[in-house]
């Protein structure tokens, strides 16, 4: 694949919306980028997915990656007020006021007003947050912080999505 392509698909990948427990969004933006490559892939019966490369003979490598990162579900919402638990281990200092782009209709933008911790993996983490949105927005809707999906200054990669969802690029 010519960096120009690479490129494009990287950018295809990164620009979906995903979260925890809402991956379809970047899962089918994978499968059609396989199915233009022409590339083989399968999912197993825990919806984990592995793309085929046959190579020949010789070693077999593996790239793994997860297709989330992290990032909010809407839990209660009342007008331009909403809570939403956390997916993901953030450190509370980047909640500060912090953008949130909330996954519904075209986008609904935001700010994070509130954190509580919550007891998780022997340590207390940000589980929930409080946040002020520009219109009301379903229970179940999910989101993440409001950042540049996708820029390119010089070789590096600038995205919201570098936690893992980058890794799944390499099987391209």
């Amino acid at each position: 694949m010519e960096r120009r392509e690479f490129n494009k698909v990287v950018k295809r990948i990164l620009s979906v919306p995903t979260a925890p427990f809402h991956e379809h969004s970047a899962l089918a933006e994978i499968r059609a980028c396989l199915g233009d490559e022409g590339l083989e892939y399968r999912h197993d019966k825990f919806g984990n997915m592995a793309a085929i490369v046959k190579t020949g003979r010789g070693p077999r490598i593996a790239f793994a990656a997860h297709t989330d990162h992290p990032g909010f579900e809407i839990t209660l919402s009342k007008g331009r007020y909403a809570e939403a638990n956390l997916w993901g281990g953030v450190k509370r200092p980047y909640f500060h006021k912090a953008p949130v782009l909330i996954q519904h209709d075209k986008g609904v933008h935001g700010f994070v007003m509130a954190t509580e911790l919550v007891q998780r993996y022997k340590k207390k983490r940000v589980g929930r947050v409080k946040l002020k949105l520009e219109h009301e927005v379903p229970v179940g809707s999910f989101g993440m912080w409001d950042l540049l999906p996708f820029a390119r200054k010089g070789k590096t990669i600038l995205t919201r999505t570098a936690d893992d969802l980058g890794g799944s690029v390499f099987y391209l």
